[in-house]
C-alpha cells in the first residue's frame, strides 16, 4: 500500500472502511451503522481488533471523521475502492481455513455486539476469539469500574503478568461457552 494514499470503501449497507499507512504502520478503521449508533473498529495489519467501540456518528459524521484523519496524517489523496470485509490473518481453529471475519458484523444493533473481539469462520461457521495486548489494555482502561485499584495498579507495575492473568480468566470463560481461542 502506498503510504501517501488512503483507500476508502463502502458497501452501501452502512459500512465504511478506511485503510492507510501512518508512521510506517498499516491502519484499518471500519464504521458499521447499527440503528442509531455506529460501531467503530480499529484493526492492525493482520486484521486483529485493537479497539471496538460504539460511537454517535451518522454517515455525515463518518465522512467528517475520515476527512479529519486524512488531514491529520497528511495524506495527499484518497481513492475509493471495492469494499472487502476485514479478515484476520490466522487459520480457523476448527477447519484451518483463513476465513475469519469479525463476528460483530452479525449483530444488527450495537447493544448486542459482544465486548470481546469474536470472529466467525465464513467457511465452517465456527466461532473463536483473538485478543491482542492492546485490546486488553483498552478494555481495562475503558472499564476501570470493573477492576479494583490493586488490579489497575498491577497493570501499571507488571503489565505482562496482569494481561496474562486476565487472558487466562477470559480463556476459562470462553472455553465454557465453547468459543475457541484463535492462536
Amino acid at each position: 500500500m502506498d503510504d501517501r494514499i488512503a483507500f476508502i470503501s463502502s458497501n452501501g449497507k452502512g459500512q465504511v472502511k478506511l485503510e492507510y499507512i501512518h508512521n510506517g504502520n498499516d491502519r484499518i478503521l471500519t464504521w458499521s451503522a447499527r440503528g442509531s449508533k455506529t460501531l467503530e473498529t480499529a484493526y492492525d495489519a493482520t486484521g486483529a481488533i485493537l479497539v471496538q467501540k460504539v460511537v454517535d456518528l451518522d454517515s455525515e459524521g463518518i465522512a467528517k471523521t475520515t476527512k479529519d484523519i486524512l488531514n491529520a496524517t497528511g495524506l495527499e489523496a484518497a481513492q475509493k475502492t471495492e469494499f472487502i470485509e476485514v479478515r484476520l490473518k490466522k487459520p480457523c481453529p476448527k477447519c484451518g481455513e483463513y476465513a475469519l471475519a469479525s463476528h460483530a458484523e452479525a449483530f444488527p444493533r450495537s447493544e448486542e455486539v459482544p465486548i470481546m473481539p469474536i470472529y466467525y469462520c465464513t467457511s465452517c461457521k465456527g466461532r473463536g476469539y483473538y485478543l491482542t495486548d492492546q485490546y486488553l489494555e483498552y478494555l481495562v482502561e475503558n472499564n476501570r469500574e470493573l477492576f479494583s485499584e490493586q488490579e489497575v495498579s498491577a497493570l501499571s507495575s507488571d503489565k505482562g503478568a496482569f494481561l496474562g492473568e486476565l487472558r487466562e480468566n477470559i480463556i476459562r470463560i470462553f472455553a465454557s461457552k465453547r468459543i475457541m481461542r484463535i492462536k
